[in-house]
């Protein structure tokens, strides 16, 4: 049996900001890990770009100012290249929960060069993203 390619390609990922705050990190307190997320999709160019905010903050803190209350900050962009699909509802069903899939390994791993070298060092938990679909059909900016 032979493996077959997906029908899309990250092409690029990029992260855009990143604020790491090791006045607040004390890793040995509860951490919540938060996301929001937001598409764009280009029909033209067959290009889907996903933007994943990702915040990581002491349980009990309220975030009043999200980058100096977070003790993680950080924003990321990828594209896909939709080689075989064309329409939003063409790529609902596969696309969405497995281009989550493959940008958070690549979030982890940036995160935990980032951290390295400081006292704290944060190594995030393997996740499964696919509770964040919803919101990301419902933020689709269409180009």
């Amino acid at each position: 049996m032979s493996a077959t390619y997906a029908p899309f390609t990250m092409d690029k990922f990029q992260v855009t900001e990143f604020h790491f705050n090791t006045d607040l990190a004390n890793l040995n307190d509860e951490i919540v890990l938060d996301f929001n997320v937001s598409g764009e999709y280009n029909e033209k160019e067959a290009t889907f770009s996903i933007y994943l905010t990702f915040i990581a903050k002491q349980s009990e803190k309220a975030i009043t100012e999200i980058k100096l209350d977070a003790i993680i900050f950080a924003t990321i962009k990828s594209v896909f290249s939709l080689k075989e699909w064309k329409t939003l509802d063409e790529i609902e069903a596969y696309f969405y929960p497995n281009s989550l899939g493959i940008m958070f390994p690549y979030l982890r791993s940036y995160i935990s060069n980032a951290t390295i070298n400081s006292d704290d060092t944060v190594i995030l938990p393997l996740l499964n993203l696919s509770s964040l679909v919803p919101d990301l059909k419902n933020n689709i900016t269409i180009l």
